[in-house]
């Protein structure tokens, strides 16, 4: 299991080259996007666990939009790009509950986390009767091509993590009185294909022996304590 340091000490590594991965991968976090803005309506509070450079909370479109994470070179580019919004340097393992949110977003976070239990544990004292808390992270089925891709430059540096499974995250969730609403996967193919990516990624999805591949897998829960 990584510290909270190793992890903050990678993501400070590589924040200047963030955004260059992430246009360089524009499909995939744009499918992201696209996911988090048909869950989270509008006006809506949000608070983002591991929220990076804080595109993703910008594109919600929050009424009150709190970010946080370990990398304070991370959130010194957020605070730039994003002054309307708030972010503070806070490792979800440390966060305290002192203000509720309607919408909870971990977005590829959870397997970057020192203390997975822990950090879902204050993020529910984060929570109000009937919050929903939004997880994505990757397939862990995909792990062999990511390294792969990896070592060839093709995607951003992982650092340390360890990819949990949709049952394990279920059963985290549930010993802090989250309820899950949703399950399942999507993109069967990350990288933009003209014609074949959207077209696979809406049909070939559906198919039973296909399901369980997509590169995304996510968890939609309600707080009901």
């Amino acid at each position: 299991m990584s510290s909270v340091k190793e992890v903050q000490a990678h993501f400070d590594g590589i924040a200047k080259d963030y955004d260059y991965y992430k246009k360089k991968n524009w499909y995939y976090y744009q499918n992201l996007k696209e996911f988090f803005a048909g869950l989270i309506p509008p006006g809506s509070s949000v608070l983002e666990i591991g929220c990076g450079t804080g595109a993703l909370l910008h594109h919600v479109r929050p009424k009150r939009g709190l970010g946080i994470d370990s990398s304070r070179a991370m959130l010194e580019i957020a605070r730039k790009r994003f002054p309307e919004l708030e972010f503070r340097q806070i490792p979800a393992e440390e966060l305290q509950g002192k203000e509720k949110f309607d919408y909870l977003v971990m977005a590829d976070v959870v397997e970057h986390l020192s203390n997975l239990e822990q950090a879902l544990a204050k993020t529910a004292g984060c929570c109000r009767k009937g919050s929903v808390l939004i997880i994505t992270s990757i397939n862990p089925v995909w792990e062999p091509i990511l390294d792969l891709a990896e070592r060839l430059g093709l995607k951003m540096p992982e650092g340390p993590h360890d990819w949990p499974g949709q049952e394990r995250l279920r059963q985290l969730l549930e010993r802090q009185g989250f309820q899950a609403r949703s399950t399942g996967y999507r993109l069967l193919i990350p990288k933009h294909v003209p014609f074949l990516s959207d077209y696979a990624n809406k049909h070939f999805a559906r198919v039973p022996f296909l399901r369980g591949l997509g590169v995304i897998q996510f968890l939609v829960a309600e707080f009901k304590p």
